[in-house]
């Protein structure tokens, strides 16, 4: 579990590690097909929310913050993986098609 730098003890274990769903609309017009899961921890003293598959991640002062700086990663990340697809690695390809099955325009 990790603790926010400079906090006491007692701040990591107010905030431990934690799965949350997300779902619903997305920025740039975007929604989700389907909830996905996602860690939401705390990490020097920023909101650290995390996509387990492929650790796309964002940050944010409070879990709302980091929950939309998240969703705007994930719209961002699609719109950049499907101009560079002709050029993607099989892992990025992968990526690719796992934001495909999850997004989706509005």
């Amino acid at each position: 579990m990790a603790q926010a730098q400079g906090q006491p003890e007692a701040a990591a274990a107010v905030f431990p590690t934690r799965m949350v769903e997300i779902s619903g609309s997305l920025p740039e017009e975007h929604m989700l097909k389907q909830p996905i899961m996602v860690l939401v921890d705390v990490d020097e003293g920023e909101v650290v929310v995390t996509e387990p598959r492929f650790f796309i991640h964002a940050a944010g002062p409070t879990e709302a913050a980091a929950i939309e700086a998240f969703k705007q990663r994930l719209v961002g990340y699609l719109h950049v993986l499907q101009r560079r697809e002709g050029t993607l690695s099989s892992r990025l390809r992968a990526q690719l098609e796992y934001l495909r099955t999850v997004v989706r325009p509005a």
